[in-house]
């Protein structure tokens, strides 16, 4: 009778010379099985979740941009306006921004900047790449909420 190690020792050196099969069979049994495979999955997060909590916080800090990608969709999600970013959608609006606010000019290298959606998502503006520009912290914070054309009228750059 063969114990669960050696059965276990056996199928990791068969999956580790046979990666692509293993990998099919493993796909196939988890599309069957998805109830299951979340249960489990949700399972091992609550009990893992410090571990959980801490990863998330070192991706959030090794990806910057892909974070604020991820947390203007959540938000706009949770608004119910809908709509996604693209990726890559930042360094899209720097280069044709050409690293500066799209309100004030100033440069955002010295700034730092925020990803601002246009008509604000409060007043029913999209979370899509159209409805987003990249302006200064200082700009952004201002403009917060407020009707676009109302704000640069109060800027003194409309009439």
């Amino acid at each position: 009778m063969k114990t669960p190690e050696k059965i276990k020792k056996r199928n990791a050196a068969w999956n580790k010379l046979h990666p692509d099969v293993a990998k099919a069979a493993t796909d196939k049994w988890r599309k069957k099985n998805q109830e299951k495979v979340k249960a489990t999955y949700a399972a091992w997060k609550k009990a893992n979740a410090k571990r959980v909590k801490k990863a998330k916080s070192e991706w959030d800090k090794a990806n910057p941009k892909a974070y604020r990608r991820y947390w203007h969709n959540r938000r706009a999600q949770k608004i119910s306006n809908g709509g996604k970013l693209s990726p890559g959608l930042e360094a899209k609006l720097l280069a044709f921004q050409k690293n500066r606010c799209a309100i004030c000019r100033a440069s955002l290298k010295k700034t730092g900047y925020h990803l601002d959606h246009i008509i604000p998502l409060s007043r029913g503006g999209k979370n899509i790449d159209s409805n987003t520009q990249i302006t200064c912290p200082t700009c952004n914070l201002e403009k917060n909420s407020k009707d676009p054309i109302q704000f640069m009228r109060e800027k003194g750059f409309l009439l």
